[in-house]
């Protein structure tokens, strides 16, 4: 029965030998990605493998029909969904040599009232000779090559050719999507397969490759053509896959998109379970954190104090500095003022008394003229205002008339 192996292998390495050629393919798992690590190709069966745990790396032989055996086995359509349990115990019938095989299933198809299956397979002694040489590896598996031709040609309903050597080709046969049969083409029965192919009625041949001999000339063939690595051809679409079946067992690539969402949900579940505890750790960690912190800035308090002392005693000195840069603009010097008044007053005018009190001065004298004086006084920029205090009066003894004037400074 098909059957995956459940173990993922970190490493894959694909084989693929025709016409005495063989060729290899080492890819290397990234999480769920697979990547061409190694391509390489020997004229003999005797590749060397380097670099990979064999523990961990699994073998998948894809064959042409010249290696594996094939026929079609058919069930009346009651069988129904029991179709996979009848297999179980009718397999002395489907392999009646009674020798140790192993084989995969095809898709089940309906022709007529009958299932009709294909089913692919070795003998365990040729599959030991296959594998010989290759001990140590987490599995060996082969599958027909006839799988992944549709990847090429995208046809439902169609044949496909695969030139084995000279003289042979292998025909795969879908039909609606199914393969049906693989078997070789030779000239012995060439006239077979064209009945078959118009009981079938297929349409559409198609061959990979270039060149075709004269075997096929009666037929209208569309080729495809290959790279000159046919392995480089599949491995697109192998490394794309989520499983692949083949015999003993399948490979596993990917996760299966069930379990990869269980995983994804153990992986939630988890997430909020451990969540709490981190949040707890962090809380510890950011505490810690915190005291530490509490330390540093005592110590700096206690280094920043002489520090701020001073520099309240310079914000200190700048407000006096400030109140008496004030006091300046408001205090006007009296040796000013008096300088001004000497230059001003003429010599027939004299002052007895003089009081400044901040912007107002206060003089007291004679002059010959008041009036004139007064005019003189208005007319110098420091003064915003000159008035009388009282009025003017003269003096009996001197004749000079006496004046008590008050000026407001700017």
């Amino acid at each position: 029965m098909n059957t995956i192996n459940p173990k993922r292998p970190k490493n894959l390495i694909v084989f693929f030998e025709n016409k005495g050629r063989l060729e290899m393919a080492i890819l290397k798992r990234r999480w769920h990605k697979w990547m061409l690590y190694q391509f390489k190709t020997y004229e003999e069966n005797n590749p060397e493998i380097r670099g990979i745990e064999r523990k961990k790396t699994a073998v998948l032989w894809l064959l042409t029909r010249d290696k594996y055996q094939m026929h079609q086995v058919s069930y009346p359509k009651g069988v129904g969904e029991d179709l996979l349990k009848v297999i179980h115990y009718d397999l002395e019938e489907i392999f009646p040599t009674g020798e140790e095989t192993f084989f995969i299933l095809g898709e089940a198809f309906e022709a007529e009232d009958r299932f009709i299956l294909p089913v692919f397979y070795q003998t365990k002694l040729q599959y030991q000779t296959l594998i010989k040489g290759f001990e140590g590896f987490l599995q060996i598996s082969a599958v027909p090559l006839a799988f992944f031709y549709p990847y090429l040609i995208q046809k439902s309903t169609c044949v496909i050719l695969f030139p084995l050597n000279g003289n042979s080709y292998e025909a795969s046969i879908y039909i609606d999507g199914v393969l049906r049969d693989v078997f070789i083409v030779e000239r012995e029965n060439i006239a077979y397969f064209k009945s078959y192919l118009e009981i079938l009625n297929i349409k559409e041949i198609f061959f990979l490759g270039n060149s075709t001999n004269d075997l096929l000339k009666e037929f209208k063939i569309k080729k495809i053509n290959l790279k000159e690595k046919v392995l480089e051809n599949f491995l697109p679409y192998l490394i794309n896959k989520t499983e692949i079946y083949g015999w003993p067992q399948g490979v596993r690539l990917k996760m299966d998109k069930f379990i990869l969402a269980y995983v994804s949900i153990v992986i939630i579940i988890i997430f909020y379970l451990l969540y709490p505890v981190f949040l707890h750790l962090e809380k510890k960690h950011l505490n810690q954190k915190l005291t530490i912190l509490s330390q540093e800035v005592k110590q700096l308090q206690r280094k920043w104090e002489p520090i701020e002392k001073v520099e309240k005693e310079i914000e200190t000195l700048k407000s006096l500095y400030n109140k008496l840069d004030a006091l300046k603009e408001k205090v006007i010097s009296p040796l000013e003022v008096l300088k001004i008044l000497t230059e001003i007053t003429p010599n027939d005018t004299w002052i007895s008394y003089f009081k400044l009190k901040e912007k107002e001065l206060i003089i007291r004298g004679e002059s010959a003229s008041v009036v004139s004086y007064m005019e003189m006084l208005t007319q110098v920029s420091a003064f915003e205002e000159v008035k009388l205090v009282s009025p003017v009066r003269k003096n009996p003894r001197s004749h000079q008339e006496r004046f008590h004037i008050r000026i407001k400074l700017k």
